[in-house]
């Protein structure tokens, strides 16, 4: 399975990034954080562990959806 993070920044930004669920649930567990992006996209203030209690019991597909105040957009998916 792969995680899937998408940011849509209104400075213009655009990360796509693709994990394999594997990988991104033993950077958690060794307790590496996620970084900013752009400076004000703070991935930080999403619980990953709970949305991989999730992943752990089978929901697949668009899992967070987040408009910001300043017009940010951020989705996570798994596939």
């Amino acid at each position: 399975m792969t995680f899937k993070i998408k940011v849509n920044s209104t400075d213009g930004d655009k990360v796509n990034v693709n994990i394999p669920v594997a990988l991104i649930k033993a950077c958690l567990d060794s307790g590496l954080e996620m970084p900013q992006v752009s400076g004000k996209v703070n991935l930080n203030n999403i619980d990953f562990k709970k949305i991989f209690e999730l992943v752990e019991q089978g929901v697949i597909g668009e899992l967070v959806s987040i408009d910001s105040a300043d017009g940010d957009h951020v989705t996570i998916t798994v596939e």
